[in-house]
């Protein structure tokens, strides 16, 4: 599914077992006639068009937050071309690791301006691809909008930005979850304006970074940066690859498949990979209760984008109706299944017991007996003008790339405002905020750093910072430090003031020589990967046809 999934030559066969277990089948649905992959001189018709905005609700859908198709396209023909080569680890050497994420930061903070959205930096030490050893840390970047209401409990959404050592685009994996996410912080943004809300709970954005040397970003976000928090997270959301999936048909074109849409949830039945956290079956009913929500949250979204774009053109010259019940039903089209795979960023969260949401296109190429529309992300050639030449014919935009990258952000924005998720409230009238990431092993007598992310005020643009620590000391300021000198639980809160004389209380509980466990991480079983993998000579991979995405 990403190139984690393949770190280890050696394990592709047991873990295509393990997708086949997912799917079902391996089985692909046969063309009517063997895809062509000859480059086409022509687009489909309507290529590059946006969605139609939304005009009324849809399945409590609003139409101020409708996606904006077109900009997650955008943004990724922007800044996927231009910050290539993003191999973690490597700092100078691969310039455009550091500027993917620099340039991602300063969009995502542009969307969520009013809204008090706060940046942190998560350096973690990594060893790099075999031969070629880390001389930098490798950096999770998380953007934190504090919730109204519910401040301490919290929405993760994720992607990851490193490449392999011969990458160069990456748009496919995973530069497209990127850039959906800034699709959702544009949407949530316009829609928090125009209806003058707020997010209930608070939503944190991550860019997890090396991920294709072995799912290590998340593994340390989890077992490390928000150990003492795990319980308060709500959901994952991982943005994984997206762009070559539904509505676009093999090649854009009429006679060809659809492209399948993947989505893999927290598993409800019986997982050999997750044992041994999930093994007595203690979460069955929540993720199974999650599962049922997922499914109706991708019939909804099918309604939503159905009225935003109810046709497509398709190579040679056929308009065929898109996002019906029909095609909705399609189990080959549409999978949704439980997560057997463990193929990205979700797993840690999975192993915490935390309802997880994994969304991606196709992801066959490395199969055996693999179709010829199989996509070959993790190689060199995952570029836009690729993905537009399997979902379009041509390396033009293609609006069957725009479409499926909406499809899936089109569904997390549905559960997004649900109550049991992020949820929507009215916008305060006094200041909000919420207490920094809580980490592993706090210990008594040492100081932990703790700060006021996501501090804003719509009424006034000071603001002061008390806290009790729940051992008797006090302090002021936006970021403090202090030392326990005894195990134990304590109730930390903070006091936001602003200017008007408005006021919150927040409060987190610190556990005080508490180990919290750490999640194995597979990957780390196994010698590192030279951060090459080979190609499926099996699938001719297309030179996309004329046209610039």
């Amino acid at each position: 599914m990403t190139g984690a999934v393949l770190l280890k030559h050696r394990w592709r066969s047991l873990l295509i077992v393990f997708l086949c277990l997912a799917l079902s089948s391996c089985a692909q649905p046969a063309p009517p006639q063997q895809a062509s992959i000859t480059p086409t001189t022509a687009a489909p018709s309507g290529a590059g068009s946006s969605c139609a905005p939304l005009s009324q609700q849809i399945a409590g859908f609003p139409p101020a937050l409708a996606v904006d198709c077109d900009y997650i396209y955008t943004q990724l023909v922007q800044i996927a071309t231009k910050y290539q080569a993003r191999e973690a680890g490597q700092g100078n050497r691969k310039p455009g690791h550091d500027g993917f994420a620099s340039a991602w930061t300063v969009e995502i903070l542009k969307q969520l301006d009013g809204f008090g959205a706060t940046v942190s930096k998560d350096p973690f030490p990594i060893k790099g691809y075999a031969g070629r050893p880390a001389i930098v840390p490798a950096v999770n970047v998380e953007v934190t909008v504090a919730g109204a209401t519910h401040p301490e409990q919290m929405v993760v959404i994720g992607c990851h930005y490193d490449g392999f050592a011969n990458s160069t685009q990456s748009a496919y994996d995973d530069a497209s979850g990127c850039m959906i996410m800034l699709g959702l912080a544009k949407a949530l943004a316009n829609y928090w304006h125009a209806s003058h809300t707020w997010p209930a709970r608070t939503l944190k954005f991550v860019l997890f970074d090396a991920e294709e040397q072995g799912i290590l970003g998340s593994f340390h976000y989890v077992n490390q940066t928000i150990a003492g928090d795990r319980g308060q997270i709500v959901a994952m959301f991982d943005e994984e690859q997206n762009g070559v999936a539904y509505p676009a048909r093999a090649f854009g074109r009429a006679d060809q498949p659809f492209l399948p849409f993947i989505t893999l949830t927290s598993p409800v039945g019986p997982s050999g990979l997750y044992q041994a956290t999930l093994g007595n079956g203690a979460h069955h009913d929540q993720f199974k209760a999650w599962q049922d929500f997922v499914t109706r949250a991708i019939g909804n979204a099918f309604s939503i984008m159905h009225a935003m774009r109810p046709s497509m053109a398709y190579l040679p010259d056929q308009t065929q109706n898109i996002f019906t019940p029909a095609q909705l039903a399609d189990s080959q089209t549409i999978q949704i299944a439980d997560d057997n795979l463990g193929g990205s960023d979700e797993v840690p969260f999975t192993f915490a017991g935390i309802n997880c949401i994994t969304m991606s296109g196709n992801f066959s190429y490395y199969e055996n007996n693999a179709p010829p529309w199989s996509y070959p992300f993790d190689q060199p050639e995952d570029t836009v003008a690729l993905m537009n030449q399997y979902t379009g014919g041509s390396g033009a935009k293609s609006l069957g790339t725009v479409l499926s990258l909406a499809l899936p952000a089109t569904v997390t924005l549905w559960m997004l405002i649900q109550p049991n998720v992020m949820g929507v409230v009215p916008a305060p009238t006094g200041p909000v905020g919420t207490i920094s990431d809580l980490p592993n092993s706090i210990q008594p007598g040492a100081a932990l750093a703790l700060s006021a992310p996501g501090s804003y005020s719509l009424a006034s643009s000071t603001l002061s910072y008390s806290w009790d620590f729940g051992d008797g000391a006090t302090g002021s300021g936006q970021q403090v430090q202090h030392a326990w000198e005894s195990a134990g639980n304590y109730t930390v809160k903070l006091m936001i003031r602003d200017s008007a004389g408005k006021s919150v209380t927040i409060q987190k509980t610190v556990a005080v020589g508490q180990n919290w466990p750490e999640f194995h991480n597979r990957f780390n079983d196994f010698p590192p990967s030279d951060g090459f993998e080979p190609p499926n000579p099996a699938v001719p991979v297309p030179t996309p046809g004329p046209g610039s995405p």
